[in-house]
């Protein structure tokens, strides 16, 4: 099992380029990935219950944000 980069860490293998420092959830999976035998499914659901009048464009366009990011 290879280690992520610890925080402040300016190593990075020959072809690869410098990440951002991953958050303790993003850790967590990345240990319990490692760790597991086989492969590993994460799915998040979540749900929101928009009223009164709602822009459809402004919605689009926060989705496609957050998608691009």
């Amino acid at each position: 099992m290879t280690l992520p980069p610890a925080a402040g860490s300016s190593h990075t293998p020959a072809g690869h380029t410098a990440a951002h420092r991953m958050t303790r959830e993003q850790e967590a999976i990345w240990i319990n990935d490692a760790l597991s035998e086989g492969r590993s499914c994460y799915t998040v659901l979540w749900a929101h219950r928009l009223r009164g009048a709602v822009a459809p464009d402004a919605v689009e366009g926060a989705l496609l944000d957050v998608i691009g990011r």
